[in-house]
């Protein structure tokens, strides 16, 4: 933390692994910061890189949203302008699956990840790639002021993503009961 009248730091909070990108919530109480990287090992039986959400008034994370295994790379996070869900880009490795042979498979996706923010809670998560097409190193996003369009730039093919955020949000919701999230005790290990 930096006490910007002063210039000075004031103070840690530490969070998982590689802090990369941030964003405040509308009320101010919580920042949530996505953490490029996951912090176990690589042959665990889960292995994913979270999202962390600082309390700022206690001064401490206090809750981290676990994103699907494999996730990784996670290189931006935004809160929608109503302030209602919080969307983060990253990569979606299916790590277990042998590469001997790709022919109508893939390893590396690009995802996007909705979190619902007013039950605390991973909504789901969906894959920006085109069939036969990726959409490699999905990075920055951006919302219209009305929150009707969520854009996601892609560094690895100077491409944008312009969602129709709505339109997805109905389909997420109309997904069964998640299968991403983590059981209890399985939480990964710091």
């Amino acid at each position: 933390m930096v006490e910007l009248a002063a210039g000075k730091e004031v103070g840690e909070i530490p969070v998982r692994r590689e802090p990369v990108a941030a964003a405040l919530t509308r009320d101010g109480k919580f920042l949530a910061v996505a953490n490029h990287l996951h912090s176990g090992r690589a042959d665990a039986k889960y292995v994913t890189a979270m999202v962390s959400v600082i309390d700022l008034a206690q001064g401490r994370v206090t809750r981290e949203f676990v994103l699907p295994d494999g996730s990784s790379a996670l290189s931006g996070i935004r809160i929608s302008p109503d302030g209602r869900y919080a969307a983060v880009t990253h990569i979606l490795a299916q790590h277990r699956a042998p590469a001997a042979d790709l022919h109508f498979r893939w390893i590396n996706g690009s995802a996007l990840t909705v979190i619902d923010l007013g039950r605390m809670e991973v909504l789901a998560s969906t894959l920006l790639d085109e069939r036969g097409k990726g959409a490699a190193n999905p990075w920055g996003l951006a919302w219209s002021a009305d929150g009707s369009k969520l854009v996601v730039a892609h560094v690895g093919t100077h491409e944008l993503s312009v969602i129709d955020f709505p339109v997805l949000l109905k389909k997420l919701l109309a997904l069964p009961a998640p299968f991403n999230a983590l059981k209890a005790g399985d939480t990964p290990d710091r």
